[in-house]
């Protein structure tokens, strides 16, 4: 069938995150010159600010959102998610999914409507990758044989791909290691607008540490101000900056509030711009549990700034351990702080690791790369045999 338009249709998936709509808003300027009018279908209401940003941004964007109610089965989301495939009549469609477990629905959509090229992204893997049962054995087959019959699957790291493919069997699938990407060139500290602590209401004397992400669970806020308590021990004059929003602001407030020195924790709404605010800090620390690969961690890294993070999948593959930033057991409050002091310790080790990290993000995680592999990804998928 011949497409009256050349539709890349992109579907943001019920569990996106934070992350999911900052992927999509740094690749969209590289897409957009391309030939495709782009089509976004979201399926969640929980992040209006993103999405409105991105209309800001991008005028010439569809945006969508597929209100269904939240009661509705299974049949019926798949089966408005295939009329609306068919009626528009997409070249490529790419879902943007946080796990490969999630968004079966569009899943199966993708491969009843036929007719279009299938691109998945996968952020990361969940915790636990072993299901039991007759429901979860039905879901697993299911899923194989979707992720099977997908024309590529993105995934950020060379860890997902290996567990993904042992999971579902994904011999033939093509799946693309393509990590995510900054442009460099735009985090030398001499480029940046000077902006002074007083500027944010943060203190002028004492050292910080920062951690920017959405307020949820996976991310370890909680852990990182349990952590606070051993570092204000040795250094006392230190700052904690929390910088996003979420669900779980309330509870991390209450936290900050009950902590030994609650006057030496500040909160901050995301910035447009976070290089203003990690050009002030001294220590940058990623303490999630789980989570997708974050552009907060490689801004960090690009301006220069020493890191402590978690050792979990995605973010072993941009630190290198004890060179371009530390890296501790995720949920342990005690390996974090030590981490900390550490770095404080030893100024000679703050500066070396600082300038390998930003190192270790020109050489890997160029925007220019990211983008060009995307593409290549499109127009691959596009020349390819239907896999149905």
């Amino acid at each position: 069938m011949q497409h009256q338009r050349n539709v890349l249709l992109y579907i943001v998936g019920h569990d996106a995150t934070a992350e999911t709509y900052d992927y999509l808003c740094n690749l969209l300027p590289a897409i957009r010159h391309l030939s495709y009018q782009i089509v976004i279908v979201n399926q969640t209401t929980r992040f209006v600010p993103e999405l409105q940003y991105i209309a800001t941004q991008h005028n010439d964007v569809e945006i969508i959102t597929l209100d269904m109610p939240t009661t509705a089965s299974w049949i019926f989301r798949i089966r408005t998610l295939i009329a609306y495939l068919r009626e528009l009549q997409p070249t490529v469609v790419h879902l943007l999914t946080h796990t490969a477990e999630t968004d079966r629905d569009c899943q199966i959509a993708m491969l009843l409507a036929q007719g279009s090229r299938r691109v998945m992204s996968v952020a990361t893997v969940t915790p636990s990758y072993t299901a039991t049962g007759i429901i979860a054995t039905v879901g697993h087959l299911i899923g194989q044989r979707t992720l099977q019959t997908m024309h590529a699957i993105i995934v950020p790291t060379l860890t997902i791909k290996q567990l993904m493919q042992s999971h579902y069997q994904l011999t033939t699938t093509p799946i693309e290691v393509i990590p995510i990407g900054i442009d460099t060139a735009h985090y030398a500290l001499h480029q940046i607008n000077y902006h002074t602590r007083a500027d944010y209401h943060l203190p002028t004397q004492g050292s910080i540490i920062a951690a920017i992400g959405a307020f949820t669970q996976d991310k370890g806020h909680a852990l990182l101000i349990h952590a606070m308590r051993n570092v204000w021990q040795k250094y006392p004059d230190t700052h904690l900056v929390l910088m996003g929003d979420g669900p779980e602001f309330a509870n991390l407030h209450a936290l900050a509030q009950q902590s030994q020195q609650p006057s030496h924790i500040h909160f901050l709404a995301p910035l447009a711009d976070e290089r203003h605010i990690l050009a002030l800090i001294d220590i940058y620390v990623h303490p999630s549990r789980h989570e997708g690969m974050s552009f907060h961690l490689l801004n960090a890294m690009a301006l220069e700034r020493p890191v402590v993070a978690s050792a979990i999948p995605n973010v072993q593959e941009i630190i290198e351990a004890n060179a371009s930033g530390l890296l501790v057991r995720p949920n342990d409050a005690d390996a974090l702080a030590s981490a900390i002091m550490r770095l404080f310790n030893d100024h000679e080790l703050r500066i070396t690791m600082a300038i390998n990290a930003r190192t270790r993000i020109s050489q890997r995680f160029q925007v220019a790369q990211w983008h060009q592999r995307t593409s290549d990804c499109y127009r691959n998928t596009t020349t390819s045999a239907y896999r149905g």
